[in-house]
């Protein structure tokens, strides 16, 4: 895999030292919504794909892609650790549910639309995880989370550079 589509730095530990349904609901929409990390992997395997007739395009974003998939797993890990089963459920008790589905993908044709979108929904996450750190107020889980925004922006750099 290409390194240079990820910080390169661990991801901090997020300890969390008792359960909370409340703070795990929090978490859904970004793990599996319609702008979580379960749509950007399938975002970008999707692109990955279409763009196999430029491979440097495609290897990027299937990198981008696992890079995103190690996010959907942190995430995925930590609302188990506040003690819901990490499904691909989109709940966080204010609005209406829904499963994960294909819908959610971004099925631009083209990579200057495709680029673009990527960049927008990329600076959309950092600032839904900066709004997380104030919600669940845990000083490790921000630590993880300002880890997973460096990915992030680079990814939205990235984006940039590409297009």
């Amino acid at each position: 895999m290409n390194s240079s589509c990820m910080i390169n730095s661990p991801y901090p530990k997020a300890d969390i030292e008792s359960k909370s349904r409340e703070k795990g609901l929090l978490l859904m929409p970004i793990y599996a919504g319609n702008m979580s990390e379960m749509t950007a992997v399938s975002d970008y395997f999707y692109q990955s794909i279409v763009s196999r007739g430029e491979p440097e395009l495609a290897a990027t974003l299937e990198c981008i892609a696992v890079t995103e998939m190690r996010h959907l797993e942190l995430i995925g890990s930590l609302i188990y650790a506040f003690g819901i089963l990490p499904k691909l459920y989109a709940s966080s008790g204010r609005r209406k549910s829904a499963w994960w589905n294909g819908s959610y993908v971004d099925y631009a044709p083209t990579k200057d639309v495709f680029l673009r979108e990527n960049i927008r929904r990329e600076n959309a996450a950092v600032r839904e995880y900066e709004a997380l750190k104030k919600k669940i107020g845990i000083d490790s889980v921000s630590a993880l989370f300002d880890r997973i925004i460096e990915d992030e922006k680079h990814h939205a750099e990235i984006f940039a550079s590409l297009l």
